[in-house]
Parts: C-alpha cells; structure tokens; sequence
C-alpha cells in the first residue's frame, strides 16, 4: 500500500501528465492524432497499462480507432465478435468496467479466455461520450492480474473525458464545415441556375430542370455541373436544347 508521500507524489505527476495531454491534444491536427495522443498519454500517466487503445461505435458495431500497437486491435476484435467484454460494457452501459483477472471472470465466459490466450489478464475500460450521447470507450490492458486499481480507474476516467472532448470538437467541426459547403454549393448552384436564365431566356423553375437533368444524364452532381457552367458559362452536354425550347414555348 503507498505511503501518503507516494500517493501525493503520484498525484502530482499524474496532474502534470494530463496538464501536459490537454496541451498536446489541443495541438493536434486532426481527431485520429489527438485520439493517438489521449492513448499515448494514458498508457505514459498509468504505469500498470501495458498497451491502450479507443473503441468507437459505428452504426450496430464497433471499431478500434486508436492503438498503441497491434495487440488492443486483437484483443478488440474478440470482444466485437463475441459481443462481450469490458470495452462493449463501457460502451453499451455507461460505466466503467475493470477485469480483475480475465482468466476466471464470470461475466465475460467467452471472451475471457480468448483474452488469456492472447496474454491480457486485467482490463479497464472507460465509456466516452459524444454530446452527451454514448460512442465508445478508453481501454487500458495488462498481462498481469488486478493491474489496475482505482486510482488507475480515476485517472482513465480523466483521460476518457479528454478522448470525449476531442470527439466533440471533431463532431462540431463536422458540422461547420458541412454548413460551410452547404453554403458555398447553394451559391454556386444559384449563380448558374442565373447563367441558364440569362443564357437561354429560363424561368428559374425551368434552369433548376436542366441542371437536374443534366445532372442524370452526366451522373455528375449538381454542385460540379454548376461550377463547371459557372466558370464556362454553358451547361455541358447540354447543346441548344433548353434554347430551342424556350425560344418556341415564347
């Protein structure tokens, strides 16, 4: 049991640590690194981890986005295929799950084996959150039986907060860059929806059709025709149909 002066040591280094992780991740370019930098710091800050790594929920499945190497990947794909474990628990039930000894934990009877053969007796594994809405979990693995305790637990805890904030900040970039492009399409299509009106003498209903049209028959996407017409001034393939035809309905 750790002395009073190793446990405060210990908390001091475990605060500069994550001090040092929010910096880092604050720095990171894109969420697939900063995801790679929360598993580099919890596996650096919790001295009993030997290998981490984050599941993610995609659509009814899961998969590992960041790893410390090869071995959270294969320890993974077992739970994902037996549908039990402590990283499908966090994730599916919002709490946080710590394998003692996987060798003889009942609450796992398929994975827990598979674990062993593959040299992983402890897990702890944390849920992360995405705007409040469950998305996957931070796991931490070991060789060696009860390798995490709750200090380990409190401190992933922290770490997993960090993983979720990364994810909601992704999640929000996401989404402005969408409206951005959003944007940016509805401009284009309108200035060459204005092109075919002044060009061919359409109704705006009428230019709309021949873009659409178009757009069928090309297999191309309305954005891309509108940029190309906005940049020649003619609607490709289109030829002097839209003309003829407005020009004989006046």
């Amino acid at each position: 049991m750790e002395s009073d002066d190793q446990a405060t040591r210990r908390l001091v280094e475990v605060a500069t640590s994550i001090d040092s992780a929010a910096q880092a991740l604050a720095n990171q370019p894109s969420t697939s690194s900063a995801l790679d930098e929360v598993v580099a710091q919890a596996l650096a800050t919790i001295p009993s981890a030997e290998h981490a790594g984050i599941t993610l929920l995609r659509g009814e499945g899961f998969v590992t986005i960041a790893s410390s190497d090869a071995l959270p990947e294969r320890v993974d794909h077992a739970q994902y295929e037996l549908a039990e474990g402590p990283c499908v628990d966090a994730t599916t039930r919002d709490q946080v799950f710590r394998g003692e000894d996987l060798g003889c934990d009942t609450r796992w009877p398929r994975f827990a084996p598979r674990a062993e053969a593959l040299g992983i007796r402890s897990m702890l594994a944390v849920p992360l959150f995405q705007h409040d809405e469950r998305t996957g979990a931070l796991n931490l693995y070991a060789g060696t039986a009860g390798a995490f305790d709750e200090q380990d637990e409190a401190v992933a805890i922290i770490f997993g907060a960090q993983a979720s904030l990364a994810l909601d900040r992704a999640q929000e970039h996401e989404s402005a860059q969408q409206y951005e492009d959003a944007l940016d399409n509805s401009r284009v299509i309108s200035t060459a929806v204005g092109i075919l009106m002044g060009s061919r003498g359409l109704t705006n209903e009428q230019a709309m059709d021949q873009l659409r049209k178009a757009s069928q028959r090309l297999n191309r996407k309305v954005s891309d025709l509108a940029e190309t017409i906005a940049y020649t001034g003619e609607l490709p393939g289109g030829g002097d149909a839209g003309r003829r035809r407005s020009e004989e309905a006046t």
